[in-house]
């Protein structure tokens, strides 16, 4: 598809920073001139029980959200769209509840195999993982969680450490503060700029 926006996904861990980043990402672009549009996670607002969250089933719904995110974001007619949580991220959690044994080593397979494939893949023009110590995400958070926890945390970390793509660029969000992380990927947005001309003359 030609004359797409250019596609930017955000990923990562519980309190990472994704939702403050993405925010942040929306109003300095749209402030200088960029048309830009952010696709909120559907995590948080789903209308579904919430001890449903620690089932794989969850991340059926999320994906599918993020698929319809995805391909509404092809057809925009803004110059950039942020997803705040993509595809990569549900394949994180997906590989997360395989190694908790609620997803079998065929069905994740198959699962990665789509999540990882070239027709969905190249869609998405850059991919950065937020991240963060569990330690530190509990302190962001204030107290522990269903999903922030010692116990569960840590093995949700792993599960994003184990991604191996050239795309993705691991930020870790303690080194740095929210707007030297915006700025960091508002340069590479204005680098990447496929269908950004020179702002300044819009």
């Amino acid at each position: 598809m030609t004359n797409r926006p250019l596609i930017v996904e955000l990923i990562g861990t519980p309190e990472s920073g994704k939702t403050s980043t993405g925010l942040l990402l929306e109003k300095i672009l749209s402030q200088s001139g960029v048309r830009t549009r952010l696709f909120s996670e559907a995590a948080s607002t789903a209308p579904l029980p919430r001890d449903l969250r620690l089932s794989y089933r969850f991340n059926l719904w999320t994906l599918g959200c993020q698929l319809q995110n995805l391909i509404e974001a092809e057809c925009s007619t803004h110059q950039v769209v942020i997803l705040d949580r993509g595809p990569t991220d549900s394949l994180c959690w997906f590989r997360y509840f395989h190694a908790q044994g609620q997803i079998s080593e065929l069905a994740f397979d198959q699962i990665r195999g789509f999540l990882e494939s070239p027709e969905l893949i190249e869609r998405i023009d850059l991919t950065y993982l937020l991240h963060c110590s569990a330690r530190e995400a509990v302190s962001r958070k204030g107290s522990e969680g269903q999903i922030v926890n010692p116990s569960i945390l840590p093995l949700l970390i792993g599960a994003y450490e184990a991604l191996d793509h050239p795309r993705i660029v691991s930020i870790d969000t303690e080194l740095y503060a929210k707007r030297e992380i915006a700025d960091m990927i508002v340069a590479e947005i204005m680098e990447k700029n496929r269908n950004i001309q020179d702002v300044g003359e819009n």
